[in-house]
């Protein structure tokens, strides 16, 4: 009935059903005259969009049970024509503003028809509110239905019961009733509730018990609720959507606060965190929590927190749904219990106490300072990952696809840098100085203008000044945004796929570059630790069969016979210390290696380099076990207590998991067990990729672990949302037989 003349008048023309037939031919290929599940797959694709293979015969069928009106498992002609009119039709409502209209004012009557069903059923039977509250708005019956309610009714019931007959008139009860829906956006007068006493009132007594007056007065309230949203359809519609998206864009936004709040207190006035963590700050959030909780149960539950979310959002009483309390229970419940704590309420007090703060002009000079020291740190990452990938992106050109490659060496492509580069050249010298690169700085940061120094330029600059003159070049701007181009692509969802390779060997020139800074760190200060190394531990590294165990491998490394090791021969020891990609360790990277031992500066290691290179090794080893840390302190303390101050430098060490501690076992307990001391290089490297694995092995099962667990939550839901939905049909298809029923 709702739908134009012009689109009833096409689906009923002549001119479509022979287009349907076309198309209905077209589709039978076996000429059957009727259409498989099987050759619907053309109609469900360009229906869904779908890839082919995601359609399988079993999704073919529940297609054609949808349409099949004849139930003979096949698609007529006839039900063909009435799919595609079906389909017009849908089409017209979801995607023209005409038909958004229309579909909107159907909504409206379909609800102003069902309002006007549910009146019908409580005129008839006041008993039938069971079911008719199961249709009312959440927050309407969370009110009508709490105890705060029923408390009121009972005290009001006894003001006006002073002899305690328990049998007040109808008409002594309609002032407080009209008080009692004051609260609600349309209003219950005395005329109204005349007119509803006399249908409730089915044995003519024209009174109320203490016991049934909160039934008596709900009854009242709801029949009002339902007259206003009849006469009101429209403009309520209008009002709850309007709410619900106030409310969506509250829970979005506090969603993204909580992400954010850990960077906002470094920043906040200490006074005001004092407040925040102050004894009266949580007392007095306590007592606010107990009076939320009105079930005394010591938590709150997604319906107890209707209020706060209502007041927040500034929404509609009736726009909140039992979705918006789960999501918002979800973004404060740390516990995972699916409920708010006390001490989960603290906290979400003190989040919404700093979100205050920040719309104050304090806050805002707050979130300034926040912003700025952020992007200082955003532009010094920027720079360091620029130092690191600069000096590694030449290994992953050759992986590149041919098409990229070829864009990039484009006459396209080199004219458009040309474009940017004159853009930039502000004072046309034909070089780009450090403080004209300021505005390609702050857009590759995406920082605050005011977090990028002269000094940070400069470091810019330097990555990709290859002439060395502190200014950038036409053809040093052409590479530095090749570079670019090829880091984008690379963490594109096509470049993750089709440069996989490349990915690693750029992360894995990262790790080598990490390792050889630790390396030069820790080569000065090692010497420190010595004194307070294990008694096994430095006597087996100061013995004749380390020194002769390091001297075989060292034979092994030198392939040339030459009694020392060129950059070219450690590169397998790198490549395995790093457990690296073998394309990502350059020679450049080898030689800097050699460097950090070759104390004699002869560009090679020697026999004796190479003893004391091994010797770093395991007590490098040593000291990321669990004993080893305890020795690292004891260096770091006796070095404080010898200066007198703080000890100049500090051992760039982590603690390793507690699996290293088998790094620690004396070397004679291990060969009084059989097995070989494990203080060599060559043994070092096998415990190394050991635990390496065992560590890789149980990362990836707690990943796995993790993901089962979150599918299986969602399983769950689903599930939950499936039954709600079933039980929401089955209570609308109960109504509408009673409701057919009554008529007749």
């Amino acid at each position: 009935p709702f739908l134009p003349e012009w689109l009833v008048e096409h689906v009923t023309s002549q001119e479509f059903q022979d287009s349907c037939n076309a198309r209905f031919t077209e589709l039978d290929a076996d000429s059957s005259g009727s259409l498989e599940p099987g050759e619907l797959i053309p109609v469900i694709q360009q229906l869904s969009q779908a890839h082919p293979l995601t359609i399988d015969i079993e999704k073919c069928r529940q297609f054609t049970r949808l349409f099949d009106v004849h139930g003979n498992g096949v698609i007529m002609r006839d039900e063909f024509i009435e799919f595609a009119q079906f389909l017009t039709v849908m089409n017209f409502l979801a995607h023209t503003d005409e038909g958004k209209q229309i579909q909107k004012q159907a909504e409206i009557e379909t609800a102003s028809v069902q309002t006007q069903m549910y009146i019908g059923m409580l005129e008839l039977d006041p008993q039938s509110m069971i079911e008719v509250r199961r249709h009312l708005p959440q927050a309407f019956v969370a009110e009508l239905w709490g105890a705060a309610y029923e408390e009121t009714c009972s005290k009001a019931y006894v003001s006006l019961d002073p002899d305690s007959k328990n049998a007040v008139t109808f008409s002594r009860l309609f002032p407080t009733i009209c008080l009692l829906s004051t609260s609600h956006p349309f209003q219950v007068s005395e005329a109204q509730c005349r007119s509803f006493a006399d249908k409730y009132d089915t044995d003519g007594k024209g009174s109320v018990s203490k016991e049934g007056f909160p039934d008596f007065a709900r009854y009242i309230i709801v029949m009002a609720y339902l007259q206003y949203a009849k006469e009101h359809q429209e403009m309520l519609c209008a009002d709850v959507l309007l709410g619900q998206e106030k409310i969506s864009k509250l829970l979005s936004a506090l969603s993204e606060g909580v992400d954010a709040i850990s960077g906002l207190i470094p920043f906040l006035p200490a006074g005001f965190l004092d407040e925040l963590l102050s004894d009266a700050f949580v007392l007095q959030c306590n007592q606010d929590f107990k009076e939320l909780d009105k079930d005394d149960s010591g938590v709150l539950e997604p319906s107890e927190l209707l209020p706060v979310i209502l007041s927040l959002a500034e929404a509609h009483h009736f726009s909140l749904t039992s979705e918006h309390s789960r999501h918002f229970v979800d973004i404060f419940d740390s516990e995972r219990n699916g409920v708010i704590t006390k001490g989960e309420y603290v906290n979400f007090v003190r989040f919404m106490m700093i979100m205050s703060f920040m719309e104050t002009e304090e806050g805002k000079r707050v979130e300034m300072d926040k912003t700025i020291t952020q992007g200082q740190e955003a532009v010094e990452e920027l720079l360091l990952m620029l130092e690191q990938d600069r000096k590694a992106v030449h290994k992953v050109i050759p992986l590149l696809p041919q098409d990229i490659y070829n864009e990039l060496t484009s006459d396209a492509f080199v004219k458009s840098c040309h474009d940017r580069f004159i853009e930039l050249d502000q004072d046309k010298t034909g070089v780009l100085r450090p403080h004209e690169l300021y505005p390609v700085v702050v857009e590759l940061s995406a920082a605050h203008p005011y977090a990028v120094s002269e000094e940070q330029c400069k470091r810019f600059t330097r990555i990709f000044d290859i002439h060395g003159d502190g200014v950038l070049r036409p053809d040093e701007f052409l590479d530095f945004t090749r570079f670019l181009c090829i880091m984008s692509y690379l963490h594109t969802s096509d470049g993750k796929s089709a440069a996989k390779d490349a990915l690693q060997i750029m992360a894995d020139s990262k790790k080598i570059e990490e390792l050889l800074v630790t390396m030069e760190q820790d080569r000065h200060h090692i010497n420190k630790v010595i004194p307070y190394l294990p008694d096994w531990l430095r006597d087996d590294l100061l013995s004749e069969h380390f020194t002769l165990e390091c001297l075989t491998y060292f034979q092994d490394l030198d392939k040339d016979g030459n009694g020392s090791l060129e950059p070219e021969e450690l590169f397998p020891m790198v490549l395995s210390l790093s457990q690296a990609h073998q394309q990502s360790l350059d020679i450049d990277q080898c030689r800097r290696f050699t460097a950090i031992f070759d104390d004699a500066k002869t560009g090679v290691i020697s026999r004796s380099e190479f003893v004391n290179f091994s010797r770093f090794l395991i007590v490098m080893g040593f000291l990321k076990s669990q004993e080893g840390q305890k020795v690292a302190e004891a260096a770091v303390e006796g070095s404080k207590r010898k200066n007198g101050k703080d000890a100049p430098g500090q051992l760039a060490i982590e603690a390793a998991p507690s699996s290293s501690t088998a790094l620690a076992v004396s070397p004679r307990q291990r060969q009084a067990e059989g097995g070989a001391a494990p203080t060599s290089p060559a043994h070092l490297q096998v415990d190394c990729e050991y635990y390496q694995k065992k560590s890789d092995k149980l990362t990836a099962e707690n990943d796995e672990l993790r993901q089962r667990l979150h599918r299986l939550e969602e399983l769950v839901r689903k599930m939950e949302d499936k039954v709600d939905a079933q039980d929401q049909k089955l209570r609308h298809a109960e109504v509408d037989l009673r409701a057919s029923g009554a008529m007749r």
